[in-house]
Parts: C-alpha cells; structure tokens; sequence
C-alpha cells in the first residue's frame, strides 16, 4: 500500500510540474541512478550496475534528445556537449569497470541541477 501512495504522489507531482521542475526531477533521477550503478560496481554487482547506469544513460539520452538548438542557441549546444561527456564517461566506466570514470560527469549532473534547481525556486518557467 505504502508504495502505491508513493508512485501516485510522484506521478501526480511529474504531471503537475513545469518544465524547469521536470528538468530537474531528471537531475536528481539521474544523478541518484548514476551514483548507484557506482555502489554496485564497487561491489562487483554487475546485474544492479548496469540496471542503474541503464536508467541513468536513459535520462541523459532524452534531455539530449529534447534539446531545442534553434530556440535554445548557445546554451542547447553546451548542453549537447556536456550530455555527450557524461553518456562517454558512463560508457568508459562501465567498459573499463572503473567507476571513478563517473565523478566527473557526475559533478556535471550536479551542477546543472542546481542551476535549474534555482531557475525553479525564481518560478522561471520554459
């Protein structure tokens, strides 16, 4: 029961949201994904690393793939960059089964949550 309440109060909150706060919804997926597949490549969980790292590389891919260049100039090709950096290193990390490859996109992830984290506490709405 305590879990179903759960999924309902994170869907309501997904579908109530505006873009900056889904934005950074998937930061905090990702990078608590990301971490994770970390923890489990330490232990030499390989299973559980790679169910994590996959839904970490899945987030990335679609904020990649949403990216508007026309509208967003600039800033959306920096963007593409810096997302392009972080699905390398989780690539190289998991290749090499090395997760110190992912601090730094990791840091990455970290930062660009706290720029829209604090995008959204203005009310800065896309």
């Amino acid at each position: 029961m305590q879990v179903n309440v759960a999924r309902d109060y994170q869907k309501a909150n997904v579908t109530t949201a505006d873009r900056v706060r889904i934005v950074v919804m998937c930061y905090e997926g990702c990078i608590a994904n990301a971490s994770r597949a970390q923890e489990e490549m330490r232990k030499g969980n390989v299973a559980d690393k790679g169910v994590y790292l996959g839904k970490a590389t899945a987030i990335v891919t679609e904020l990649l793939s949403t990216l508007d260049k026309e509208r967003g100039g600039e800033l959306a090709e920096r963007l593409e960059l810096l997302y392009r950096y972080v699905l390398h290193s989780f690539s190289q990390a998991n290749l090499k089964q090395d997760p110190t490859l992912m601090d730094g996109a990791l840091r990455v992830l970290k930062e660009l949550k706290e720029g829209w984290a604090a995008l959204a506490e203005k009310g800065v709405n896309l």
